[in-house]
């Protein structure tokens, strides 16, 4: 693989003033998908740390998953432990430590990090902005996620929107979202 996604974007999209165009970030959030889609009916894990650092492309533009380093068995009543990978890549619920329930620990946890991850990739910057742990934990549970620029699709928008429902009940799962792809 060439790079990941992070040092493409602040390596050289960002400082030559580029963008990712729409159509890429769908090959790349279907490659993505469909990785994560086999880890979890196949092998019956979540990868629980999806971060534009681990979605590598090549100079073909294949796109690949790495670092499985934290994933773990899919266990929704007795997560074996509650925080895994980057934080700024958590769903809000994760970090939440008021909840008790671990409704996040199946397939949404890494829809949540894809939904950042593309904001990111996006827009060249975080959805959240990073002060100290506790505040930006607090911000990722409580604020709402700036809208993408106008400038993107009605559907992508919906699409990420999806990805980044803060109650997890609402948050799409892998078929929802392989709709919209079709």
């Amino acid at each position: 693989m060439a790079m990941c996604m992070e040092t493409l974007c602040t390596k050289y999209i960002k400082p030559n003033e580029m963008n990712i165009p729409e159509c890429i970030l769908g090959k790349i959030t279907v490659a993505i998908v469909e990785a994560l889609r086999y880890l979890k009916n196949v092998h019956g894990l979540i990868h629980r740390d999806i971060k534009p650092s681990n979605i590598l492309i090549d100079w073909d533009g294949l796109i690949k998953l790495a670092d499985f380093g934290v994933s773990g068995s899919i266990n929704i009543s007795s997560p074996d432990i509650p925080i895994h990978g980057c934080i700024n890549y958590c769903p809000p619920g994760v970090l939440d430590h008021r909840k008790q329930d671990h409704s996040e620990f199946d397939e949404r946890y890494d829809i949540w990090g894809l939904g950042i991850s593309l904001y990111e990739m996006a827009t060249l910057k975080p959805a959240y902005h990073f002060i100290d742990n506790i505040l930006f934990e607090l911000s990722i549970i409580n604020d709402t996620v700036p809208p993408l620029p106008a400038t993107f699709s009605f559907d992508f928008q919906k699409f990420i929107n999806s990805c980044l429902e803060k109650d997890v009940v609402h948050r799409s799962k892998y078929r929802i979202l392989v709709v919209s792809f079709y």
